[in-house]
C-alpha cells in the first residue's frame, strides 16, 4: 500500500504528523478555540471588467447563533466598492 491512511508515521504537507492536525486548538489561556465558521480558498480574485468569476465561500458554524460574513470587493483604480 502507497501512503495511505493507515500508513505509519503518515505526514502531511508542512511535516506535521496527522495526529497533530487533528487535535484541538487552543489559546494561550488553554481554552479550546473555536474555528471560524467561515472560509474561502482564495485569497484573491481577479475579475476583468463585464466579466463574472465564482467565489466560494465554506460556511461551517461550529457555534448557535448569529453568524456575518463581509465580503470586501476592491479596485486598484476606485478602492473598495
Amino acid at each position: 500500500m502507497k501512503g495511505g491512511a493507515g500508513a505509519k508515521g503518515a505526514q502531511a504537507k508542512g511535516g506535521k504528523d496527522q495526529k497533530s492536525m487533528l487535535a484541538p486548538k487552543t489559546g494561550k489561556d488553554g481554552v479550546l478555540v473555536t474555528p471560524e465558521p467561515f472560509y474561502v480558498k482564495q485569497e484573491q480574485v481577479k475579475i476583468r471588467r463585464g466579466a463574472q468569476a465564482p467565489i466560494p465561500v465554506i460556511f461551517l458554524p461550529f457555534e448557535l447563533g448569529i453568524h456575518k460574513c463581509h465580503v470586501i470587493f476592491t479596485d486598484e483604480n476606485v478602492g473598495e466598492v
